[in-house]
């Protein structure tokens, strides 16, 4: 994975760099213009921000992503399992995970603290994007996933997956009623007598259970609230704003320079 700062300041990270026909990244929290506890590229649309700079942010968002906004796919998402089959641009209603084998169809879901995974096939040429919080790793939203590519042409074997940044072991304090959705490989003890989720963790083994080989499996150790500075969290006890998260697939291009 690598970043990149455009002349406007906005920061991407992007994934994938050895696929020149995959644009895929996640944005960061510089280069917008929202202030306060959105400072600044604040791009949630159901946050409290002013809507003139969600509409700034957006507009820097898609020209430094070189994003085509009239080609994007967008979901409401509800922390569950709804994997749509995306075919054309448009809004498909509430769901937490979008594929397709279509090109030129830019796949968004938002998040702060939430893992964003990336699957991507490229024989088949199918990709996709999850949003996978605590509620949806243990409730199979990345089975879902995997199980959509296949049905769009992909085979586990040959799909790869990329884990995004997202709350880490670190900082994912839960009780006992969320401790006990996942698996004890997947607990880490904490510092007072409340244990920790590694969610990355979890989420790769899940995607191990679907089928996708451990080698293809990347990603997953960035932590977004120790790296408050670069990412948004919502773990902070405070609004805050919200990245996104992208994958297209085109007929190639120039492969982005790691920098």
């Amino acid at each position: 994975m690598s970043s990149s700062m455009p002349p406007d300041q906005v920061a991407i990270e992007w994934f994938f760099p050895d696929r020149p026909e995959l644009r895929c990244g996640l944005s960061l929290r510089a280069g917008g213009v929202s202030r306060g506890l959105f400072a600044s590229l604040n791009l949630g649309g159901s946050t409290a921000d002013r809507p003139e700079a969600l509409a700034e942010n957006r507009a820097r968002f898609y020209r430094a992503a070189g994003l085509e906004p009239a080609t994007a796919v967008r979901m409401h998402q509800v922390h569950g399992t709804r994997v749509v089959t995306a075919t054309e641009p448009g809004d498909v209603g509430e769901a937490d995970g979008l594929i397709t084998a279509a090109f030129d169809l830019c796949l968004l879901a938002t998040v702060a603290d939430c893992l964003p995974v990336y699957l991507a096939d490229p024989e088949a040429g199918v990709v996709g994007v999850l949003h996978a919080g605590w509620r949806g790793v243990a409730a199979g939203i990345l089975q879902e996933g995997v199980a959509a590519a296949v049905r769009n042409g992909a085979r586990p074997e040959s799909l790869r997956a990329m884990i995004g940044p997202g709350i880490g072991p670190c900082c994912f304090e839960v009780g006992p009623d969320v401790a006990a959705r996942f698996p004890p490989e997947s607990l880490r003890p904490g510092r007072r007598e409340r244990p920790h989720v590694d969610l990355p963790h979890a989420a790769r083994a899940e995607l191990l259970r679907a089928g996708i080989p451990a080698a293809a499996i990347a990603g997953g150790e960035r932590c977004t609230r120790c790296g408050s500075e670069r990412y948004f969290s919502a773990r902070s006890g405070e609004p805050t704003g919200r990245m996104v998260a992208f994958i297209v697939r085109s007929d190639g291009g120039p492969a982005r320079s790691a920098r």
